[in-house]
């Protein structure tokens, strides 16, 4: 169970701003969608606080009917999302 004073203060203004993206789109969400999405600055999706070190280490999208998976290792406004092909190397099952 989560404890929300161990929650980053935050994480609620981030889940708000992602929230409403996804409302905005109605449902349909591309890859490059929440690559946006996640690089957005506003709400501090994209976090840098410099000052004390801290923000958005890493960013990871997933098609989950692939599977593929493209990661963003740094900031995701400045750091480009790569396919990420280790998935290829798990055996899947034929759906």
């Amino acid at each position: 169970m989560e404890k929300q004073e161990e929650r980053p203060s935050d994480a609620v203004q981030r889940y708000k701003a992602i929230y409403e993206k996804l409302e905005q789109l109605v449902g349909k969400i591309t890859v490059k969608d929440a690559q946006m999405i996640l690089s957005d600055h506003s709400g501090r999706v994209c976090s840098h606080v410099e000052d004390i070190q801290l923000g958005t280490l890493w960013s990871i999208v997933a098609e989950l009917k692939k599977p593929t998976i493209y990661m963003a290792e740094g900031h995701p406004c400045n750091t480009k999302y790569r396919l990420d092909t280790r998935l290829g190397k798990i055996p899947h099952k034929a759906t």
